[in-house]
Protein backbone atom coordinates (compact mmCIF):
# COMPACT_ATOMS: atom_id res chain seq x y z
CA UNK A 1 0.00 0.00 0.00
CA UNK A 2 3.10 2.56 0.98
CA UNK A 3 4.28 1.66 -2.51
CA UNK A 4 1.34 3.03 -4.21
CA UNK A 5 0.53 5.92 -1.76
CA UNK A 6 4.03 7.14 -2.82
CA UNK A 7 3.42 6.25 -6.53
CA UNK A 8 0.18 8.58 -6.34
CA UNK A 9 2.11 11.51 -4.67
CA UNK A 10 5.08 11.60 -7.12
CA UNK A 11 2.43 11.68 -10.20
CA UNK A 12 0.55 14.29 -8.36
CA UNK A 13 4.11 15.96 -7.94
CA UNK A 14 4.85 15.69 -11.50
CA UNK A 15 1.12 16.94 -13.07
CA UNK A 16 1.26 19.53 -10.79
CA UNK A 17 5.26 20.94 -12.24
CA UNK A 18 4.06 20.12 -16.09
CA UNK A 19 1.28 22.90 -15.47
CA UNK A 20 2.94 25.38 -13.13
CA UNK A 21 5.84 25.49 -16.55
CA UNK A 22 3.60 25.35 -19.48
CA UNK A 23 1.14 28.04 -17.91
CA UNK A 24 2.26 31.18 -18.48
CA UNK A 25 0.64 33.49 -16.47
CA UNK A 26 1.47 36.97 -15.45
CA UNK A 27 1.16 37.76 -11.87
CA UNK A 28 0.01 41.57 -12.74
CA UNK A 29 -2.36 42.87 -15.19
CA UNK A 30 -1.51 43.16 -18.77
CA UNK A 31 -1.09 47.27 -19.35
CA UNK A 32 -1.55 46.15 -23.58
CA UNK A 33 -1.85 43.30 -25.20
CA UNK A 34 -0.75 42.96 -28.60
CA UNK A 35 1.78 45.21 -28.63
CA UNK A 36 5.25 46.29 -26.93
CA UNK A 37 6.69 50.11 -26.28
CA UNK A 38 9.30 50.70 -28.75
CA UNK A 39 12.69 52.40 -28.16
CA UNK A 40 13.29 52.36 -24.60
CA UNK A 41 14.85 49.14 -24.24
CA UNK A 42 18.10 49.10 -22.16
CA UNK A 43 18.47 45.48 -21.13
CA UNK A 44 16.73 42.34 -23.14
CA UNK A 45 16.26 38.59 -21.30
CA UNK A 46 15.88 35.67 -23.50
CA UNK A 47 13.99 32.13 -22.66
CA UNK A 48 12.14 33.53 -19.64
CA UNK A 49 8.74 33.30 -18.18
CA UNK A 50 6.66 35.95 -17.78
CA UNK A 51 7.09 36.38 -13.81
CA UNK A 52 10.84 35.95 -14.17
CA UNK A 53 10.31 39.15 -16.74
CA UNK A 54 8.16 41.19 -13.87
CA UNK A 55 11.09 40.33 -11.41
CA UNK A 56 13.85 41.00 -13.55
CA UNK A 57 12.08 44.40 -14.06
CA UNK A 58 11.28 45.19 -10.19
CA UNK A 59 14.83 45.01 -9.25
CA UNK A 60 15.84 47.29 -11.13
CA UNK A 61 15.52 50.99 -10.43
CA UNK A 62 16.06 51.98 -13.83
CA UNK A 63 12.69 50.06 -15.12
CA UNK A 64 9.57 51.47 -15.57
CA UNK A 65 8.05 49.16 -17.88
CA UNK A 66 8.61 45.87 -19.50
CA UNK A 67 7.31 44.14 -22.50
CA UNK A 68 7.21 40.36 -22.99
CA UNK A 69 6.22 37.97 -25.59
CA UNK A 70 5.15 34.86 -24.90
CA UNK A 71 6.22 32.67 -27.83
CA UNK A 72 9.49 33.87 -28.38
CA UNK A 73 9.77 34.16 -24.11
CA UNK A 74 11.46 37.45 -25.21
CA UNK A 75 11.36 40.30 -22.41
CA UNK A 76 12.58 43.97 -22.68
CA UNK A 77 12.88 46.00 -19.43
CA UNK A 78 12.21 49.38 -20.66
CA UNK A 79 13.53 52.59 -19.28
CA UNK A 80 10.19 55.10 -19.77
CA UNK A 81 6.78 54.19 -19.66
CA UNK A 82 4.29 54.89 -22.28
CA UNK A 83 2.97 58.58 -22.53
CA UNK A 84 1.25 58.07 -26.01
CA UNK A 85 -0.41 55.59 -28.18
CA UNK A 86 2.75 56.02 -30.87
CA UNK A 87 5.03 54.82 -29.13
CA UNK A 88 3.93 51.07 -29.16
CA UNK A 89 3.96 48.76 -32.56
CA UNK A 90 1.61 45.90 -32.55
CA UNK A 91 3.28 42.60 -31.68
CA UNK A 92 1.40 39.41 -31.49
CA UNK A 93 1.69 37.57 -28.28
CA UNK A 94 3.12 40.38 -26.36
CA UNK A 95 1.90 42.75 -23.75
CA UNK A 96 3.56 45.51 -22.24
CA UNK A 97 2.93 46.39 -18.51
CA UNK A 98 3.63 50.09 -16.89
CA UNK A 99 5.45 49.76 -13.68
CA UNK A 100 5.24 52.87 -11.73
CA UNK A 101 1.47 51.49 -10.16
CA UNK A 102 3.45 48.54 -8.76
CA UNK A 103 6.71 50.96 -7.70
CA UNK A 104 4.54 53.89 -5.63
CA UNK A 105 7.30 56.29 -7.33
CA UNK A 106 4.96 58.94 -7.69
CA UNK A 107 4.42 58.69 -3.48
CA UNK A 108 8.21 58.14 -2.84
CA UNK A 109 8.86 61.54 -4.87
CA UNK A 110 5.66 63.25 -3.17
CA UNK A 111 6.50 62.41 0.16
CA UNK A 112 10.29 63.41 0.12
CA UNK A 113 9.67 66.94 -1.39
CA UNK A 114 6.39 67.65 1.54
CA UNK A 115 9.19 66.26 4.09
CA UNK A 116 11.74 68.84 2.19
CA UNK A 117 8.85 71.58 2.58
CA UNK A 118 8.31 70.83 5.70
CA UNK A 119 11.59 70.56 7.37
CA UNK A 120 12.63 74.00 5.53
CA UNK A 121 9.16 75.77 6.91
CA UNK A 122 10.41 74.84 10.61
CA UNK A 123 13.80 75.92 9.48
CA UNK A 124 12.86 79.31 8.70
CA UNK A 125 10.55 80.17 11.87
CA UNK A 126 13.18 79.21 14.07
Amino acid sequence: MEVFTIVVFLYNVGVAYFQQCTVRTLRVDADKTGARLKGYTYITFSNIGPNACYNECIRRTKCRSFNYNSITRRCDINKMSSSSETEFVDETNCVYVDMTQYRGVSKIVTNRFMLRALIWTIVEFQ
